[in-house]
């Protein structure tokens, strides 16, 4: 589905189902109109942002998921929306070359300490 198909959709539904609502509570002409705009408009609106935010996610994953949550096809953990070509480009960097001149001035890499807030300084 394209996204204007889905955007479309989402506002007719919000908007047939705002009527019904307006309609089963009594209201008639301009109030039933006022109502369906109104309450169909601030529903539609935030069904499609929902929607968006929740595709945003995984855009990829849109045809098997509506949703997007579920799939992480081809993505490895903390790249965010990297590409499996990407991740495999950074897999293939030399690590010691890149940070060989950090390490011939005296500048390490290390591990995230369990309290980060402490601050430790190497004796060499």
């Amino acid at each position: 589905m394209k996204p204007h198909h889905r955007i479309g959709l989402i506002y007719f539904v919000s908007f047939a189902g705002a009527a019904g609502v307006a309609y089963w509570r009594g209201r008639r002409a301009s109030d039933l109109a006022i109502d369906t705009v109104l309450h169909g408009t601030m529903v539609g609106t935030g069904l499609n942002v929902a929607a968006w935010l929740a595709l945003d996610f995984a855009p990829h994953a849109a045809k098997d998921n509506p949703l997007g949550f579920l799939a992480k096809a081809g993505m490895k953990h903390g790249v965010g929306k990297l590409s499996k070509k990407g991740v495999e480009l950074l897999c293939e960097l030399d690590v010691d070359k890149l940070y060989a001149g950090m390490k011939s001035r005296g500048v390490t890499v290390a591990p995230i300490p369990e309290n980060a807030s402490l601050i430790e300084q190497d004796d060499t």
